[in-house]
């Protein structure tokens, strides 16, 4: 356990994804002052969970990157964060980033993959003329600071409309009876995909469908809000917090009528 070992081993500095971060603020755990700096990777993380940190004593810098690459394409210390907080931080020299037309993330590092073993066919997808496509989607702005978006696998198409279900997921997170939601995509013979929503809810509260989608509705375009919810006791993650967006979609699917 994660916790457990900042607590006993007190390092100077740890690496952690938004999960984990907003694990250890429901856990009221404060850092102990070993600890300078964590070090916030996975792309985006909530404006409202990073302040929150901030405030609790957690000293946050931002990095992003991949395996495939570096863990360290860019970087952005705590004043940075403070300031941009939705950001994941300038370009670290020599790595080259760019954002293609259809505002994918691609990255060019001294540090990147020869290929994945035994997989030519995916490692010719995606290094082309020495860029690994992340598939990150995102932008950078005019002072240099790169955003991360959304997956663009995960990007849900619906009746023509583009949605991004992290937009949805921080808007339906801004309830307090809400502690995990994943939103996905589901194949529709008319709409292209609906979306559809998997949640937890915090421990003993209750909540429906319809009191969740009112609580929607005067904040997000309509096109936006998940034709169904589904209440879940956990969703599926990896050892280091982050979500599997694949396995939420497959339980989903069982849910479709």
């Amino acid at each position: 356990d994660l916790l457990e070992s900042i607590k006993t081993h007190k390092p100077t500095l740890a690496s952690v994804v938004s999960s984990q971060l907003k694990y250890f603020l429901d856990k009221d755990f404060i850092p102990p002052e070993e600890l300078r700096t964590v070090l916030l990777g996975g792309g985006f993380a909530d404006k409202e969970l990073i302040f929150k940190a901030m405030n609790n004593g957690w000293k946050i810098a931002k990095v992003y990157g991949s395996t495939e690459t570096s863990s360290f394409v860019s970087f952005m210390n705590t004043t940075e964060v403070y300031n941009k907080p939705g950001a994941s931080g300038k370009i670290i020299p020599p790595n080259e980033i760019k954002i293609t037309v259809e505002r994918e993330v691609i990255v060019k590092s001294p540090s990147i993959m020869k290929g994945y073993f035994n997989n030519e066919q995916e490692t010719f997808s995606k290094l082309k003329n020495g860029f690994y496509q992340t598939g990150d989607l995102g932008f950078i702005d005019n002072e240099g600071y790169l955003f991360i978006e959304s997956k663009r696998d995960d990007l849900i198409i619906t009746g023509g409309e583009n949605v991004n279900p992290v937009e949805v997921e921080k808007t339906i997170l801004l309830n307090t009876k809400v502690k995990e939601v994943c939103v996905t995509g589901l194949d529709d013979s008319q709409w292209g995909q609906v979306i559809f929503a998997a949640v937890v809810l915090n421990e003993n509260t209750d909540m429906t469908e319809n009191e969740l989608k009112l609580f929607l509705k005067d904040k997000i375009s309509s096109f936006k809000i998940p034709k169904k919810f589904i209440f879940v006791d956990h969703l599926p993650k990896s050892e280091l917090g982050k979500i599997y967006r694949k396995q939420v979609k497959d339980m989903l699917s069982s849910h479709q009528s």
